[in-house]
């Protein structure tokens, strides 16, 4: 697989084929590729972690372009969703999957994302105190400080089931299917 994945991303963006060789080096060969990703499962502390051909410019918390994004199962109260996007827009979150996801140009920029995004769904920081911790991590990452919130998790991500939320059922399948039917 692994002259496999180079072959594809051969023409991909400098930056983009610069993520798959440094995590293929940390994690191994790829699980999936296809024209426009490559996709591990279950790498390290993530559910899921995907390069990107395709980038997102970002301006927070300064210009860069979005191509890796990583994946946890973890819980997200409905009240934080809010919260969670005015902290950060490449932090996204699956309900129903039970999935919290940060996206960024690379995995320390990921933990850093995550470890907050945390912070404030268990009320350890206010957006405004997360987006300024974030700037500070950036700035002392850079200047070679040690910044153990870009370097791991500082939490214990979920198992699948514990993450998810099915919600309700309001009505049944049988009694849809009856509608149907009788609408025939």
């Amino acid at each position: 697989m692994a002259e496999e994945y180079k072959e594809m991303i051969q023409n991909w963006n400098t930056e983009s084929k610069e993520g798959v060789d440094i995590l293929a080096d940390k994690y191994g060969n790829p699980d999936e590729i296809t024209n426009s990703q490559v996709i591990w499962y279950n790498n390290g502390p993530w559910a899921k972690t995907v390069v990107y051909e395709a980038r997102d410019d970002h301006h927070f918390p300064m210009k860069h372009t979005d191509f890796v994004e990583q994946s946890i199962f973890y819980y997200v109260t409905p009240d934080k969703f809010t919260e969670l996007a005015e902290f950060d827009g490449s932090v996204t979150c699956k309900r129903t999957a039970g999935m919290i996801s940060a996206k960024c140009h690379d995995e320390e920029a990921n933990f850093l994302a995550l470890n907050l995004a945390h912070d404030i769904n268990t009320n350890k920081k206010t957006v405004e105190e997360a987006r300024n911790y974030y700037v500070q991590a950036m700035k002392d990452y850079r200047a070679k400080k040690d910044v153990p919130y870009m370097q791991s998790l500082q939490f214990e991500p979920l198992k699948k089931q514990e993450s998810q939320y099915l919600d309700q059922e309001l009505v049944k399948k049988e009694e849809l299917d009856e509608i149907e039917e009788s609408n025939k």
